[in-house]
């Protein structure tokens, strides 16, 4: 939220926020904050140009925080590198997609997005309800969230 508020504070429209700027200072913030000591990880971004409602910048802001933390404190372990992509796009009809994905050692089979008691995953649940988005998982190759939604961005 705070650099929601820094983005809006540098603009003169106070409705929304470049979700390319935002995401960009987001996930360089995170992987300063969660880097692991021996483990080499490059991360990819392919964002649109798009301008977001705020409100929709902080739920997207509080799930790429979720999901790369987790990404960070598990996917990697034992591992000397690893791959973590971000995207964001509008797809034909409207809809924004937003993938988080990584090729680390994956979530084990048995677990389920809908059912979980992790704290983080059900404030992620939560937050696509509240976009009116679907949440969707791929464990090939490690895991892979794709949440599409039709609220909030437009291009710049």
């Amino acid at each position: 939220m705070a650099l929601v508020h820094e983005q809006l504070y540098r603009s003169d429209d106070f409705a929304h926020v470049n979700l390319r700027q935002y995401v960009s200072v987001l996930t360089a913030d995170l992987s300063r904050s969660y880097s692991l000591p021996g483990v080499q990880l490059e991360l990819r971004q392919r964002v649109e140009d798009l301008d977001i409602d705020v409100d929709i910048a902080i739920s997207c802001g509080l799930i790429i925080n979720e999901l790369l933390t987790n990404i960070y404190k598990h996917a990697f372990v034992g591992r000397e590198h690893g791959l973590i992509e971000v995207e964001f796009y509008r797809n034909e009809q409207g809809h924004n997609t937003l993938v988080i994905r990584d090729d680390g050692v994956g979530l084990p089979a048995d677990s389920d997005l809908p059912q979980t008691k992790s704290l983080g995953i059900l404030i992620v649940n939560t937050l696509v309800k509240q976009l009116h988005g679907e949440l969707r998982l791929n464990r090939e190759g490690g895991t892979e969230y794709t949440i599409d939604f039709t609220r909030g961005a437009t291009p710049v």
